[in-house]
């Protein structure tokens, strides 16, 4: 059993899988697993790939009489699919689903894909194709885009700094990888999110005159809502830190300045809530200049830290 690929059992036991399915791993044989897995699991009575029902033993002895695999080791070419019409002609022997395993499906040509493109168009009723590629760069954008991408990819090793990066970028895009991928490379969203914390460190240790905070965060002006919203999420985090040592979620890196702040935990709700809506009226408004809206949360800002503790 592949160890990277869980079988999408709900989906199987209540007839809601999609037309076709393509795997892709980091390896040909890590996509070839978990395509089997999964045609396994569709054949099986529990729905689970159990080994033991009846399903799963004609599955597994290669007499599913629903089932074709087509491979090659070369080229799969206009040969390799001749059986294809006539599998999809008639009715699954078993009353179940008919499933099509194209293995290395990066080795298609392009005469193959688009006669493919045809069968995807237009499948008989209960007809599952499960394409596997550790290559899937090869397949023409047309079939790929017609598939349910299952990617079994490891991602790229990190080093300790990088992870903390993405662990932080996975914070700001709601736990989205992929939006997370494409902000690591943000450089300036990162430079207005440590000017932000800059500006935090101060507030929380109440080092410097309030006059000077706000020309910090707008020389970051096509920036300034990521500012404000960093702002408030390293005030949610530390109130969190104070009550509870609840791990920073969005500002981890601020830990040694939370640990030593004289703020209590509703002051610092109190300045999040504030910068909060600070960053929405910047937002709701374009037409109002930063500066008033920056320099004006900082004096709320310092209403707050002036209330008796």
């Amino acid at each position: 059993m592949s160890k990277l690929f869980t079988v999408p059992t709900e989906a199987i036991i209540s007839r809601r899988l999609a037309q076709a399915y393509l795997i892709t791993a980091g390896s040909a044989e890590a996509a070839d697993e978990a395509a089997r897995d999964f045609a396994r699991a569709i054949f099986c009575e529990t729905g689970t790939g159990c080994g033991i029902c009846q399903g799963c033993r004609k599955f597994d002895s290669g007499n599913h009489m629903d089932y074709l695999e087509i491979s090659s080791d070369g080229a799969i070419n206009k040969d390799a699919i001749a059986d294809l019409p006539f599998f999809l002609s008639v009715r699954p022997m078993e009353g179940g689903y008919r499933v099509i395993y194209i293995k290395n499906a990066h080795n298609m040509n392009t005469t193959v894909q688009n006669r493919l493109l045809k069968s995807f168009e237009d499948p008989p009723p209960n007809t599952v194709f499960i394409l596997a590629t550790d290559t899937p760069t090869k397949l023409l954008p047309t079939v790929a885009s017609r598939c349910l991408k299952i990617n079994l990819t490891p991602p790229a090793a990190r080093s300790s700094e990088e992870s903390e990066k993405f662990k932080i970028a996975l914070a700001y895009t709601g736990g989205f990888a992929e939006q997370a991928e494409a902000l690591l490379s943000d450089e300036e969203f990162f430079a207005a999110r440590d000017a932000a914390l800059s500006v935090a460190k101060k507030l929380l240790l109440g080092k410097v005159p309030i006059f000077t905070l706000a020309q910090e965060l707008l020389q970051h002006g096509k920036k300034i809502s990521d500012c404000l919203f960093t702002l408030s999420a390293c005030f949610m985090d530390a109130a969190a830190w104070q009550i509870a040592k609840t791990e920073p979620q969005f500002t981890p890196d601020m830990k040694e300045a939370f640990a030593e702040t004289k703020l209590s935990a509703v002051q610092l709700s109190k300045i999040s809530e504030t910068t909060l809506q600070y960053a929405e009226k910047q937002a709701a408004n374009p037409g109002v200049p930063d500066r008033l809206i920056t320099e004006t949360m900082f004096f709320d800002i310092m209403d707050i830290i002036k209330q008796t503790r």
